[in-house]
């Protein structure tokens, strides 16, 4: 009778957590935003590199799309932002290797089309690959 307690308890705990390995938290994902919006407000293209996948989706508000290198090409040519502000960060992880943060977010800048300034909801989707989280994709909304 012991035997099928311990089997259903641990049938019942996470395959990854049995081996101990550690599961990603809320916290880590709050801090790679934050370094993503450091380096979006530096433009800081060496450092975005490495934040981004590069399979990166970035969508924009105004239904514009990116891939990493049209994203990436963005700052080169002088889009600046001047503020990327978090309001707030809700993040949900899956696993070991994905997560997602829902945030709202102060944006203002100046880009090809001219100077910006909204608030928004922005999604961003996280993979955790052998050089650590990256953002895989991105989209945000305005909202009034």
């Amino acid at each position: 009778m012991k035997r099928r307690a311990f089997l259903a308890v641990a049938a019942a705990v996470p395959f990854t957590q049995s081996l101990g390995a550690a599961v990603p938290n809320e916290q880590t994902i709050a801090d790679a935003e934050k370094a993503w919006a450091k380096a979006v407000l530096a433009s800081d293209v060496a450092a975005l590199e490495k934040i981004t996948t590069d399979d990166l989706i970035y969508g924009h508000s105004n239904g514009a799309v990116d891939d990493k290198a049209s994203y990436l090409a963005k700052f080169k040519a002088g889009t600046k932002y001047e503020a990327v502000d978090h309001k707030s960060i809700t993040v949900r992880v899956y696993g070991e290797t994905t997560a997602a943060a829902h945030c709202k977010v102060h944006m203002k800048g100046v880009g090809a089309a001219g100077a910006f300034e909204s608030d928004m909801v922005m999604l961003h989707v996280w993979v955790k690959r052998e050089g650590g989280w990256q953002l895989a994709a991105h989209q945000t909304c305005r909202v009034a």
